[in-house]
Parts: structure tokens; C-alpha cells; sequence
């Protein structure tokens, strides 16, 4: 399932590129739309890791909040995308995750670009990071529940808030083309902003934050840094 504009993307070459790291589902614009499916069943058996997960977010700078999991496959309504999801809470979702049985979390991520210096940001995220600690990653979060008045809207309000937290700038995200990925390593169901325009100003005023350092690398230098295994 695929909403795309003109020209159509080389999803084949980008699934090649990205081997067993990413999968590329689906290229479009706009914001696909969320449905709740309610809360995730709890029949796992975790109790124990639950509660000892729950103590560990309990801790200065953690937080136990309720967030999005994919919750079934997605469909398409009136040329839109819908994403089903349930809620749970990030205790038994790293439960999980320490169990071999991670769930995919609906997550919201920004490509920030700027035209006027030709760099790309992404961040290099710390080691206080549960999922890809010390990889350079686009700027991310989860999607938490609940997810506010406007299901289609959702995604892009979480996008806007990871770059407000994590860098301090304010974007728009609007008629910006999007990718949904899935990403194995962090065992997110992405939305990802692809290339969110921001100024050379904007550019000079990214601050940092716990969660990692802002890194740019030049439109030149994109090719090489994606060939290399560990980044």
C-alpha cells in the first residue's frame, strides 16, 4: 500500500540499500490516520519484569507513560492510510522487549533539512536511550495515548513536538512528503517527515538534549555516511 506523488520512489532500490535494518512500506503525503483499538491485552505472563520495569522508570529522568502499538495491519480509507493501534504502557512494553516479544511502537520522526547551508540533521542518540543508543537517528518519539481530539493529526503533532523538545526549533511539517518504516533495531512503526525545511537561522540555534546531540552532515556527504555499517 502505497500514496505516492510523481516520481514514484525506488522502493525495491531503498529496501536493498537498508537490508534487514528498515523496511519501506509506503511513501504519500499528508498524515495517516490513527484508530484506537483499545488497550493491549495482558496476557504474557510478565508480571514480575513489569513491575521491576515499572521501578526502573521510576527513576530521575524515566518516565512510565502510555503509548501507541501497532495493533493490527494497515488499511485505507477514502485514498487515506489507517493505522490501528492499542495502548500500553512503556513498563510492559520494555517487558516485552527484554522478553523477545517486542511490539512495534507508533512512533513519529523528522528528516530536518536546510536549503540555504545544503545539511541534513539527525541525531547522535545518547546512551540514556532504550532502543539505538549511540546511532545517529532522525529526530523521534513515540506516539503516546492518549492521542488527542484529532486522530489525523496525531502523528504530526508528535513530530512537531520530538523537534521542539529535542532541538528547540518549531516547524511546520505540512506538505512534506512522508515514509512509513518499519525499523527492526528499535522495533518502531515509523511516520517519518521526509526533509522538513527549516532556515539557516533556525539551523544555527539547535540546541541538544538528553535524549543526544544534534549532528549535520552536508548534502555531499549523505552517500558515504549511509554506506557506513554501524552508524
Amino acid at each position: 500500500m502505497q500514496r505516492t506523488s510523481s516520481p514514484e520512489p525506488d522502493l525495491a532500490g531503498l529496501r536493498a540499500f537498508f537490508p534487514g535494518r528498515i523496511e519501506l512500506l509506503a511513501f504519500g503525503m499528508g498524515v495517516p490516520l490513527l484508530q484506537h483499538m483499545g488497550a493491549r491485552p495482558d496476557q504474557d505472563g510478565l508480571g514480575a519484569a513489569v513491575t521491576a520495569q515499572r521501578q526502573r522508570l521510576a527513576q530521575p529522568g524515566r518516565f512510565n507513560e502510555e503509548q501507541a502499538i501497532l495493533g493490527g495491519s494497515a488499511s485505507e480509507r477514502d485514498g487515506r492510510i489507517v493505522l490501528p493501534y492499542r495502548h500500553a504502557e512503556y513498563a510492559v512494553i520494555s517487558a516485552l522487549r527484554a522478553a523477545g516479544q517486542a511490539p512495534f511502537v507508533l512512533s513519529a520522526s523528522v528528516l530536518l533539512v536546510c536549503e540555504e547551508r545544503r545539511q541534513v540533521y539527525v541525531q547522535r542518540r545518547s546512551a540514556f536511550c532504550d532502543a539505538a543508543a549511540g546511532l545517529l537517528h532522525t529526530v523521534s518519539g513515540a506516539q503516546k495515548h492518549p492521542i488527542g481530539d484529532d486522530p489525523g493529526l496525531a502523528l504530526l503533532e508528535t513530530a512537531r513536538r520530538e523537534v521542539r523538545e529535542e532541538t528547540g526549533l518549531e516547524i511546520r511539517g505540512d506538505n512534506v512528503p512522508y515514509a512509513l518504516v518499519a525499523e527492526r533495531l528499535a522495533t518502531s512503526y515509523q511516520f517519518v517527515l521526509l526533509g522538513a525545511p527549516i532556515s539557516a537561522e533556525q539551523a544555527a540555534s539547535i540546541r541538544t538534549s538528553v535524549e543526544g546531540a544534534i549532528v549535520a552532515i552536508a548534502f555531499d556527504d549523505l552517500p558515504a555516511m549511509l554506506a557506513r555499517p554501524g552508524e
